[in-house]
Order: structure tokens, then sequence, then C-alpha cells
């Protein structure tokens, strides 16, 4: 039971794992507020915060940004009447594109996070979108020092740009990996198999699963793995599905300017005028999350 309210807690987070629950905590015995790599306010031109965005990262910002839900998937548990590891809760996510002076140029979003339509997020983060090869796009986490001063109004996300280094706790171990495998599919896992916490009795677990991205929603699978060994401790039985319901706050168009020849994703489907499509063609287009041979999920 105790592990099953923690893993609410992480949701769609997974692929960055910075957890809200205080419950679990680093590897060192500090929670994750406090485990904080310093942030450059001046990014040198060696600095990945410094390069301007490539094409490959405003295609995965433009299908990225916007609000989601699984609540179809969660009124057809209550329907069937599902229980246990088997049912799915209420979730709803947003991703807005935010300026984050700190970070340099780095593509932005604000994260918050909400679990069975509660009044307050479970999770406030920023994610910073930067190129790590030509095929792979790293999304790095920032916790953020009383994240209860941002919201998603307008004056709540202004305050973001007046974020300080010291407002912000990353681990970068536990970074995850953007790939492009379809003009408009990504598929996100973990950068590496580092990423531990202290899990309920004291033994060491690390997150596993994996994040896909259509233009119609988003889907992810998680699992918790004991340290050594990588038996399966916890996590879901099957995939949250997560239709995109709204995009109040777009990725400016501005953004577009240094590519003229930039083809912006998702505008020759109904996903461009219908922000809420039928179940069943998101269950078909997002619903493959599998197990390759090493038995990690790779999503695809």
């Amino acid at each position: 039971t105790v592990m099953k309210m923690l893993l609410l807690q992480l949701c769609v987070v997974l692929a960055s794992v910075l957890l809200a629950s205080t419950q679990l905590t680093p590897n060192n015995g500090t929670t994750t507020d406090t485990v904080a790599t310093p942030v450059d306010p001046q990014p040198t031109p060696s600095d990945p915060w410094s390069t301007p965005p490539t094409a490959m990262q405003l295609v995965l910002a433009t299908m990225f940004s916007g609000q989601y839900s699984n609540d179809v998937q969660h009124q057809d548990d209550l329907s069937k009447n599902v229980s246990g590891p088997n049912r799915h809760d209420l979730i709803h996510v947003t991703y807005i594109p935010v300026l984050v002076r700190i970070l340099g140029s780095a593509v932005a979003f604000y994260h918050e996070q909400r679990v069975n339509n509660a009044t307050q997020p479970v999770r406030q983060a920023i994610y910073a979108f930067t190129q790590e090869s030509p095929c792979l796009v790293r999304m790095s986490t920032f916790d953020i020092t009383n994240a209860s001063r941002f919201s998603v109004t307008p004056e709540g996300l202004q305050a973001l740009e007046r974020l300080e280094p010291q407002d912000l706790a990353n681990r970068p171990e536990c970074a995850a990996f953007w790939e492009q495998i379809g003009d408009e599919f990504f598929t996100s896992y973990l950068s590496t198999d580092q990423c531990t916490f202290d899990g309920p009795g004291g033994i060491l677990i690390r997150p596993d699963g994996s994040r896909n991205l259509t233009c119609w929603g988003m889907s992810f699978s998680e699992m918790w793995r004991r340290v050594p060994g990588g038996q399966v401790v916890g996590g879901a039985t099957s995939p949250y599905l997560l239709q995109k319901i709204g995009n109040l706050y777009p990725v400016p168009v501005s953004a577009f300017r240094s590519n003229q020849c930039f083809n912006i994703p998702c505008t020759n489907n109904n996903s461009s005028k219908n922000s809420s499509p039928a179940w069943s063609i998101i269950k078909d287009n997002i619903d493959y999350a599998k197990t390759n041979e090493s038995n990690n999920s790779n999503g695809v």
C-alpha cells in the first residue's frame, strides 16, 4: 500500500524521476530538494544551455506542450470496477513553455501535475531540453524550492523568470533521453541506470519505464526494480494513456524564426482541430508499451 501511494505521486514524471514524495529519498539519505547541481547563470559558448534550439527540439517542444489527462481511461476502469494495481488513478499534467533566464537558451517547460482532482499539485518542476546528439534530446529536470510560488496563471509563470541558481535542484543521473522514431512520434527513457532511491523498508530501488509522445497524447509505463538484482518490486501493470485535452500556452511563434523551413508538427490531422480525440484513436496510437529481451521497457 505504501509503495502504491508513492508510485501514484510519480505518475508521468517517471522519465525524470525527481519525486514529489518525501518518503522516497536518494540513496545518500537526503531529500531530492537538497540534492542540487548548481546552475550556471551565465552560460558559456561550450555550455549546452547556450546553444540555440535545434529543429528536433522544436518538433519535440511543439508536440510536448499542452494539457493531458487520462480521464477516459480512469472512467473506463471505474465502469468496470477495476481495483488494485490494475486501476489507473486520474492524472492531469500540464507542460507550458517558459523563459527561465538562468537556464540560458534551453527549451524550458513548467510542469505541474495533479492526481485524483486534488486542489494542490503533487508535483511542480522545470524541464529543460538540450541536444545530446543528432538523434537524442536530453531532458533535465529541476525541482523548484518553494514551488508554491508558481502556478499556471500568467503571473505565476512570469515569476519563473526571476529564479536564481539556488532555487533549482537537479540530479544529472536522473535525466531522460527523448528519441524521435517517427515524423510525429517520440519515445523517452532514462539516460542511466544510476538513478536510485531509498524505498520502503530500507531497500534500494531504481525506476524503469518509458514515455511515448504522439500528436494525440502520451503514454507511460513504470516499474520499480530492486538494486542490486533488478527484481520488480512495484509499479503499474499496464500503461497510463493520456489524451491531449488542450494547449493554452503553445510554443511561441518567435521560436521558429531561425528555422525558416521548419514544419510545425501535428497540423495535418484532426488533433489540430479537435483537442480531445476519440478514445479509440488515442488507444490505437499510443497503447504499445512492450518489453525487450533484457526485460527493460522500451516503449516501442
